[in-house]
């Protein structure tokens, strides 16, 4: 990330997905007993919902999030998945 602007405040989005990855995955997720969330450096918030199946590949994930961000939520079959 070196010579972005705001180098010391972009986070590793690769870091992220792998972190989502094992957050999704675990019992208390499936039990509904966390929520998760990601903070951008836009002060937007990614309320990630229930039951949503990530892409294992970082590269679709990419493409998720690249995608989120132009229609603002991601909708299957009538259910809200990310927002």
């Amino acid at each position: 990330m070196k010579g972005i602007e705001n180098e010391n405040k972009r986070g590793r989005p690769d870091i992220v997905h792998s972190s989502l990855l094992e957050a999704c995955s675990i019992p208390l997720y499936f039990e509904k007993k966390i929520s998760i969330y990601i903070h951008t450096i836009n002060d937007e918030i990614i309320k990630i919902n229930d039951n949503v199946r990530l892409p294992k590949s970082y590269h679709r994930f990419m493409g998720l999030i690249e995608q989120l961000f132009s229609e603002k939520r991601i909708e299957s079959e009538g259910k809200s998945y990310l927002r």
